[in-house]
């Protein structure tokens, strides 16, 4: 469906550990490691899922399932602000 880059500004494991409490405070699964991993989350207009890959410091987040109504910006943009909170 689509992908996206973020630069992590700490290491991998520790901002990876915070995005996994916050997707399960909100009902998802983050399963994986600071190399690779999944990222599942229900919303009310429908379940989100894809993957993740680490290299160095650069994740690639590639969506495999979204709500159709639900624009690819819109989940790019809410991971974003996951990996934000995370840097705080």
């Amino acid at each position: 469906m689509g992908s996206f880059a973020i630069e992590l500004s700490d290491e991998p494991s520790a901002m990876l550990e915070k995005v996994s409490a916050a997707v399960s405070s909100m009902g998802g699964k983050c399963e994986g490691d600071e190399s690779a991993g999944t990222i599942e989350l229900r919303t009310p207009m429908g379940p989100v899922g894809g993957t993740y890959a680490v290299s160095g410091r650069t994740m690639t987040m590639d969506i495999h399932k979204k709500p159709m109504m639900v624009p690819q910006s819109m989940i790019e943009q809410a991971v974003r602000q996951w990996f934000g909170a995370a840097q705080a």
